[in-house]
């Protein structure tokens, strides 16, 4: 029985020690592991590609004869995109983290 006790609270501090320790730098790595780990697959809600496409349109009706401004601009709304989805992904493994932490307190 006190084996059992002993390995549980190594186990306790073992994990206190991984969410403590977690940094920005390796949450971003998590999340670009992420991102390729879902290659060929759709990673975002319907709404969200609906979106997209509903911007794809404004920028051709906007920007008919230049599909170089339209490309820009496409690009550009992608780069923030990905920037707010990273920063989400974040903001909720430091909030599963913080759960873990209360848990295991």
């Amino acid at each position: 029985m006190v084996l059992k006790e002993i390995q549980e609270m190594k186990y306790i501090k073992a994990m206190k020690s991984i969410v403590n320790s977690i940094s920005d730098e390796q949450l971003s790595q998590y999340f670009k592991n992420y991102v390729e780990s879902t290659q060929c697959k759709e990673r975002h809600t319907d709404i969200a590609c609906d979106e997209v496409e509903v911007y794809d349109s404004m920028l051709s009706s906007i920007f008919p004869n230049d599909i170089n401004v339209q490309s820009k601009l496409y690009d550009k709304m992608m780069d923030v995109s990905v920037e707010y989805e990273e920063s989400g992904f974040m903001a909720g493994y430091r909030m599963c983290l913080e759960h873990l932490k209360q848990a295991i307190a």
